[in-house]
């Protein structure tokens, strides 16, 4: 399945929603936003490294 969706991509074919992305130090406003139901796409929870 991995490979699909690479080559998906490599076609430009797929586009995942992001809906908003918090950084971990917020990782509970966006707990909070998801869980209010508002959400539209994804909810990316940002780790860095």
């Amino acid at each position: 399945m991995g490979d699909n969706i690479r080559e998906l991509l490599a076609k430009d074919l797929f586009k995942p929603m992001i809906d908003r992305e918090y950084p971990l130090e917020k990782f509970m406003e966006g707990f909070k936003f998801v869980e209010s139901g508002q959400k539209n796409g994804n909810v990316i929870l940002k780790i860095g490294l």
